[in-house]
């Protein structure tokens, strides 16, 4: 799970300018593919993890319009941040709360869709983050999780880095790990669905992200 104390005050600091730097144009690319992929199994209540500013959730209020949607962070500066861009939009009906990913305050089947970018790294216990999203899906509810990959081995040099310099950072995994992960938390029909790696993309030195798909059964 993740660590109120790890972070957090990085990430408050961080919600005044996180839609207008690079690192937030390379979020934005990926996440709208996520979204493109919730329109395509027609996902019509969704939760994102780790919303931060809630940019996907905006995005996805444009392209779903008959879709609930509600996202969850620790980080008090991103959701003010995302309450308050959200109403400005005029996307009041998203709901935001600030909980721990593997506490989130939800009834049990609430959503058919779980999406998680790029914070999943944050997660010291990510089996058992896993596993309480998978009781708030409902059968044949879908989990689609996007994070770096560390089979590119920028991507594993960077993983090292970090662990040591970031506060926040648990770890990055392999696609293998998070396929097995995924599987060992009860979901079914486990699959990555793409990746993309390299240099220079998107505005980043090296990227490598891969989205995967999992089935409540």
């Amino acid at each position: 799970m993740a660590d109120p104390s790890r972070g957090g005050a990085f990430f408050d600091r961080w919600s005044a300018t996180f839609e207008r730097d690079r690192m937030s144009t390379w979020f934005q690319h990926y996440q709208t593919r996520v979204v493109d992929r919730v329109a395509e199994i027609g996902g019509r209540e969704l939760l994102d993890v780790g919303c931060g500013t809630g940019w996907l959730l905006r995005r996805a209020a444009r392209r779903l319009a008959a879709c609930r949607l509600a996202g969850a962070d620790l980080s008090r500066g991103m959701l003010a941040r995302a309450r308050e861009t959200a109403r400005q939009e005029g996307q009041e009906a998203i709901g935001f709360v600030q909980a721990d990913a593997g506490a989130l305050p939800f009834a049990p089947a609430s959503f058919d869709c779980v999406t998680c970018t790029a914070s999943f790294h944050h997660y010291r216990d990510p089996l058992a983050v896993l596993r309480s999203w998978r009781r708030l899906l409902r059968p044949g509810g879908r989990l689609l999780l996007l994070e770096s990959c560390t089979t590119y081995l920028p991507i594993w040099l960077y993983d090292r880095v970090l662990r040591v310099l970031e506060r926040g950072h648990v770890r990055y995994y392999r696609t293998v790990d998070l396929v097995r992960l995924t599987e060992e938390a009860g979901f079914r029909n486990v699959r990555p669905l793409w990746r993309e790696h390299g240099m220079f993309c998107k505005g980043k030195l090296f990227s490598s992200q891969v989205l995967v798909e999992g089935v409540v059964p």
